[in-house]
């Protein structure tokens, strides 16, 4: 970890005449949850939780220092970063990061061990008041803590790091001189302190120290006191020109007799070569060659390339066709030429059967995409000539041609009976149609029956005007009007002109119109609703919405309920939550007072403006760090942000912890006084 000094902490190692340092003592370590950067313009440490004074330091290298803390309380939370703090309560230096160093249960001890560095500071001057927890790293000069070395790492022997045990130090030599040794006999050479001693141990006589060899007078190079000169053979056995005619070896002439000569020979008898794959090959190693043999229970004639690749082969295999490369030889036993049909055409003698595939007919009169099938001995054929399909059967008379784009109806494609006779018919659907004069488009109508029966009726005219008409005028709805003019909207008959819905007429609060009006205007839009005599309304005025309401009809006077706007939120009349007992399952008293609200990290700022424009500053609770102390009063997910579901404060869940906060204060204020 690398501290940062503070400004002020640095201005404590100058001294007055700036002509070196001051030794500075550091009494107390800060603690804190929140997350920050270092600075040198710190004069306290953020959101600091505690001071512990349960520490020790001491330098251990010539820009770090060796820091130990400890925190046995049962107090819980998360350690981001901690500041060292001189005697007269000056912040001397802080660490902090994002992520949590460590992580404090209340059932835990808090015990940070960490070699901080500094730069530009001569560390001796930094002294530590309470040396009783210090753990540095252990060094050649530093006593301190140290890790064993494993085995392994003692067998390599290149760790500068960490001790050597003595089962370490065993593997070492047994790596080195083999498993239990050195054995008695190199503990003796090992102890002598002269060769002589050496070659005693060894029980090396005196020929050992003489110049060995032939002719040197050392008996140990002679075979029963004789040299090795004395069994050579007379004379160099290279030279001697030992030889033996072929008589001199039994057997040898009649054995050459009954071999072959490399050269001409003619065989008096049958000739069998033997083997696994036997062959009898021709032609000159590495070059182009033929064999002849046998080869898996089958006769065999191979001719192979230069590249040893089989390029032609002939097997004959008993109850097996003559084969070419491995595919069947055509012979007059398996293939008569006078079955099949020639290419350019014949004629079919029995029935020809196309299954699960297709039969393509293609290239009438040189044109690929023409065709024709003939059917019987007469003039029918279906015929295919650019785009058109031509059908003709001689003997029944039929002739038909189906053009581009052009449908053949049948039974299977159209069903007469499903249509509207233009004679006159009866219909079971909906009817559309145009009917009417040049200002009037009537688009469905339904007269019905003689004596009043209810008719529906819709007409568009050219003045914009859309309705929708059913008679007699008591029906459920009589008319439904839309005006393009003026854009109203209205229902008559047994929803009254007073339910309607307008635009354009305006809408004033202090003027209410009936209810169930959604209306624009000067105060923007509006939705009315009425109870009785008493009118509620919900409208916007210059881009804020308001919900009020009127009592006693018309003539009430308008109070405003609620108010939302750029600004926040407002009500006169405050805002009630629910909380009596009878609401509520009560499971004990809340767990959270002063000690949560001491911790609670407190910031000032201003909103970031693609969540909130209005760029006023605030001050702030952090959701995330607030519900670590008190999850009931945070939302995680309560806001959308960016595409992502962000966290969010419920300010009347701290209420109670604000309360308590005040009564714990309460209670030691209470307890002061008792003492005086």
């Amino acid at each position: 970890m690398r501290l940062k000094i503070t400004d002020a902490g640095f201005a404590k190692l100058v001294n007055p005449p700036n002509t070196g340092t001051n030794a500075v003592l550091i009494t107390q370590i800060g603690l804190t949850s929140t997350a920050f950067t270092p600075s040198a313009g710190l004069t306290a440490l953020p959101g600091e939780i505690k001071r512990v004074a349960t520490f020790g330091g001491q330098a251990v290298g010539d820009d770090t220092l060796h820091v130990t803390i400890r925190d046995d309380s049962t107090t819980a939370y998360s350690l981001r970063g901690f500041g060292l703090y001189l005697a007269d309560g000056t912040l001397f230096a802080t660490y902090g990061q994002t992520d949590p160093i460590l992580e404090k249960s209340a059932a835990s001890m808090l015990l940070l061990a960490t070699d901080a560095r500094f730069t530009e500071v001569d560390i001796t001057q930094i002294q530590f008041g309470n040396a009783e927890f210090i753990y540095p790293p252990a060094t050649t000069e530093v006593l301190g803590v140290v890790e064993l070395a494993t085995n392994i790492e003692a067998e390599d022997a290149v760790d500068t790091q960490r001790a050597v045990t003595p089962r370490g130090l065993r593997a070492f030599t047994d790596k080195r001189f083999g498993a239990a040794a050195p054995t008695a006999l190199a503990r003796t050479l090992l102890s002598a302190a002269t060769t002589a001693t050496a070659r005693t141990a060894l029980e090396l006589k005196g020929a050992a120290l003489k110049d060995t060899g032939h002719g040197n007078g050392l008996d140990a190079d002679t075979l029963d006191g004789k040299h090795a000169s004395a069994f050579a053979l007379a004379g160099d056995f290279a030279t001697v020109g030992h030889k033996h005619v072929i008589a001199d070896v039994t057997g040898l002439q009649t054995a050459l007799d009954g071999k072959a000569s490399k050269g001409t020979n003619s065989f008096t008898d049958q000739q069998f070569v033997g083997g696994t794959y036997p062959l009898v090959g021709f032609g000159a190693q590495g070059a182009e060659q033929s064999f002849i043999g046998g080869w898996a229970n089958a006769g065999l004639w191979r001719v192979w390339s230069n590249d040893r690749a089989a390029s032609s082969e002939i097997t004959i295999k008993h109850g097996d066709t003559p084969r070419w490369n491995g595919s069947s030889m055509w012979h007059a036993g398996n293939f008569a030429p006078e079955s099949k049909m020639d290419v350019a055409g014949g004629m079919f003698t029995g029935a020809v059967t196309v299954k699960n595939n297709s039969l393509r007919v293609s290239g009438w009169g040189s044109v690929a995409t023409d065709g024709v099938i003939y059917f019987g001995s007469g003039d029918s054929y279906m015929f295919k000539s650019g785009a058109a399909f031509t059908f003709k059967s001689a003997e029944g008379g039929f002739n038909a041609t189906l053009n581009t784009g052009g449908t053949i109806w049948t039974s299977g494609n159209f069903d007469p009976v499903g249509k509207v006779s233009k004679t006159g018919d009866t219909m079971n659907g909906v009817l559309s149609h145009m009917l009417g004069g040049a200002d009037t488009q009537q688009i469905m109508q339904d007269y019905g029956y003689a004596g009043g029966a209810l008719r529906w009726r819709v007409v568009l005219d050219n003045g914009g005007h859309y309705s929708l008409w059913r008679y007699p005028p008591g029906a459920a709805i009589r008319t439904l009007a839309f005006d393009k003019n003026n854009g109203a909207a209205y229902f008559e008959g047994a929803i009254n002109a007073a339910g309607r819905i307008r635009a354009g007429g305006g809408f004033d609060p202090n003027s209410p119109q009936n209810a169930g009006v959604i209306s624009s205007g000067s105060y923007g839009g509006a939705l009315a609703m009425e109870d009785g005599v008493h009118h509620a309304y919900f409208y916007t005025q210059n881009g804020d919405a308001i919900v009020g309401r009127i009592r006693n009809g018309n003539n009430g006077a308008f109070n405003q309920l609620f108010y939302a706007g750029t600004n926040g939120f407002s009500t006169p009349a405050g805002f009630d939550f629910g909380s009596s007992r009878k609401l509520k399952t009560i499971e004990g008293p809340q767990p959270y007072g002063l000690a949560e609200v001491e911790r609670m990290e407190l910031a000032t700022g201003h909103y970031k403006p693609e969540y909130n424009p209005d760029g006023r500053r605030r001050l702030f609770f952090v959701a995330e760090q607030l519900a670590e102390l008190v999850p009931e009063a945070v939302n995680l997910e309560g806001v959308e942000f960016n595409g992502e579901r962000v966290a969010s404060i419920k300010l009347d869940q701290l209420l109670p912890v604000m309360a308590k906060a005040i009564q714990e204060l309460a209670a030691e204020v209470r307890a002061l006084k008792a003492e005086r």
